[in-house]
């Protein structure tokens, strides 16, 4: 019997040693030592991050005990536990992080929650579950940071659409050209050299030039080689001669049967002589065997009749020298420069009213330029895109116009329509506004990617797009230099409250409730108290929901006290 009680007392002293380690830990939980950042936590991109630095204190963690503890964000009725860290003390029969009774021990934890609305109005708090032995105690919930921050959601939404513009050119350049061959030493234009295609065309276009009140020529280029076979004196003669009759026997014929008159001052005569650097290209491009040892022959002759004399022994070697390549040589190049003058504004926007189908493409969308009436606007874009349906610009156009009457889903089926087209970059970041204001931030981000090189704009929205995915600090890459609510929204996201509050002291918001806003959370942010309440009294005084929303915003936490904040 004495045993037995003996073994009694033992088994109770066990108990109670098990029970007084793990009591005397739930009752001294207040004692670890929890840094939680952000604090308050708040909303990134789609989640609540939080990094907790923590310390168990000395003499606190009992050797035979393990507790597993679990951040829980608590709001309303619901709750959100983040992963759950589990450590024991050192003679704990277990693989977790060992903490030390004589000296405690420091640990970090880190993990995200998906964000809910509801999470606006928050508290961060620890759950721990103490083991020791076959006892387990659950230690009374602990509060250690306010929660949810969503200053984030404070984003503008004034992303820049693209219009997809029109090329239209008033003033078009344009050229003829033709060219004529010549007999060795000879600078005159032989009869079937007039009957080559070009010439033909040349005579054509010149009818039509005479006709065409809206044609001008502008210039005339004749450039004349000779072949580098002969004297130079003799090539650089006849080079001139042979500019001189292309013009008098081909262009100024042209010209006086069409009726068409062209001042002598717009002829530009251009002798270039003997065309050696023409000779080159044609041998390297012939079927010679031994070309390229030629032309290193060649070319060492610094005596340039040498070298005529010796291109004159090629050719009576080499057929394709004296057959092919010295008769190609041997040239005047006609260019004929004009210009044709479009319809004035007055003619376009009259046609683009009354008779589309006389306009192209390019006019069509520029009479788009020439009203500020939208309903004028989206008819002519609308005209566009039925006449020319290969043209992926009027879809995009027509979409800019139907999302500012506030038709976002018939905006969002032109921008696609236009995309099925053609991928202009245009489209892709306009469409690219619409996934990121509907919450589909990854498509906004990856039609981003594809449009970028449209422009600032692209960049621009690309930095918004980023805050609402929590890439802060891209985002502050992107927004740099718009001086913008969006870019001091970024920044103090990003941790630079004093850089947010300089964009927002220099700029212009006073109309603008939510940058007002943003200037009240951004001065509380910095202890200016008074600054963030008449801020608040701003943006209230122009959107009146904002009061409620101030009222339990935890950014304003430091300022409840406040009578002037209490009053609002």
């Amino acid at each position: 019997m004495r045993l037995k009680h003996i073994g009694a007392l033992s088994l109770g002293a066990v108990l109670l040693a098990s029970c007084a380690g793990l009591g005397r830990m739930a009752n001294k939980a207040n004692t670890v030592q929890y840094k939680v950042t952000p604090s308050p936590v708040a909303q990134k991109g789609d989640l609540v991050p939080v990094e907790i630095k923590g310390r168990f204190p000395a003499k606190y963690f009992d050797k035979k005990t393990s507790v597993e503890l679990t951040p829980v964000l608590v709001y309303g009725t619901s709750e959100k536990a983040f992963e759950t860290s589990t450590f024991q003390g050192e003679d704990f029969a277990g693989n977790n992080t060992v903490i030390n009774y004589e000296q405690g021990g420091a640990f970090t934890i880190t993990g995200n929650v998906p964000f809910e609305q509801a999470m606006e109005v928050a508290d961060l708090k620890v759950r721990i579950k103490g083991t020791r032995g076959t006892k387990t105690k659950v230690f009374p919930l602990l509060k250690i940071a306010d929660g949810t921050s969503t200053t984030q959601q404070l984003i503008a939404s004034d992303e820049q659409f693209i219009l997809a513009e029109d090329r239209f050119e008033r003033i078009t350049k344009h050229q003829q050209r033709a060219i004529l061959n010549f007999l060795v030493n000879s600078a005159a234009v032989r009869n079937s050299e007039l009957k080559d295609e070009d010439v033909v065309a040349l005579n054509a276009f010149a009818k039509e030039v005479a006709a065409n009140e809206a044609a001008e020529i502008t210039s005339v280029v004749i450039e004349a080689y000779a072949s580098p076979e002969g004297e130079i004196r003799r090539n650089e003669k006849l080079a001139d001669q042979r500019a001189k009759s292309s013009a008098s026997r081909v262009v100024k014929r042209a010209f006086g049967k069409a009726k068409l008159s062209v001042e002598d001052d717009k002829y530009n005569f251009i002798p270039k002589g003997e065309d050696w650097l023409g000779f080159k290209e044609m041998m390297q491009a012939s079927s010679i065997s031994d070309k390229e040892l030629i032309l290193r022959i060649l070319s060492m002759y610094t005596d340039l009749n040498k070298r005529e004399k010796e291109i004159r022994n090629l050719a009576a070697t080499y057929t394709e020298i004296s057959e092919k390549i010295l008769p190609e040589l041997r040239r005047s190049q006609i260019t004929i420069n004009y210009q044709i003058v479009g319809k004035s504004d007055a003619e376009i926007l009259d046609l683009a009213q009354n008779n589309s189908l006389e306009l192209n493409v390019e006019e069509l969308l520029y009479a788009a330029t020439l009203t500020d009436d939208a309903a004028q606007q989206l008819d002519f874009f609308q005209k566009a895109e039925k006449q020319f349906g290969d043209d992926e610009r009027a879809s995009n156009n027509i979409g800019m116009l139907l999302y500012a009457q506030g038709d976002v889903a018939g905006a969002r089926a032109q921008f696609e329509k236009s995309l099925a087209i053609k991928e202009s970059k245009e489209a892709q970041n306009n469409l690219a506004i619409l996934n990121r204001q509907a919450g589909n931030t990854a498509e906004a981000l990856s039609l981003y990617r594809k449009a970028m090189g449209a422009g600032e704009a692209v960049k621009y929205n690309t930095g918004i797009a980023e805050i609402q995915n929590g890439e802060y600090g891209k985002a502050v890459a992107n927004l740099s230099g718009s001086a913008s609510a969006n870019e001091a929204l970024a920044l103090t996201l990003n941790g630079d409250d004093n850089g947010a509050k300089a964009i927002l002291d220099a700029g212009n918001f006073d109309a603008d409730a939510n940058a007002l806003y943003l200037t009240a959370v951004v001065e509380a942010r910095l202890n200016n108290g008074a600054a963030a309440v008449e801020a608040l009294v701003k943006a209230i005084k122009l959107d009146g929901s904002l009061a409620e929303k101030a009222k339990k915003d935890v950014e304003f936490n430091k300022i409840a006290y406040l009578p002037a904040f209490k009053a609002l």
